[in-house]
């Protein structure tokens, strides 16, 4: 799933809350399991953002129902 309009950390956040959803519910529909949902973020992005957004949305979102954050993974390239 690729965003369209604009970065899931700053102005497509609640875009990314509801491709998840998406997925999930075809996942269901075709009655396949996801081990695990990877979001890839753009190289400027700000992750403490996304892990707030998710943390403060588990309570209204339906997403949540199916999925939680377990864990986040930062890469940093020095080259």
């Amino acid at each position: 799933v690729e965003l369209e309009n604009g970065c899931a950390c700053c102005t497509a956040r609640a875009d990314l809350m509801d491709s998840i959803l998406k997925l999930i519910r075809l996942s269901i529909r075709r009655e396949i399991k996801y081990d695990r949902i990877v979001v890839e973020m753009s190289g400027v992005s700000e992750p403490k953002n996304l892990r707030t957004d998710f943390a403060n949305s588990e309570e209204t979102h339906q997403v949540f129902i199916y999925v939680e954050l377990q864990t986040m993974v930062t890469v940093v390239d020095s080259a």
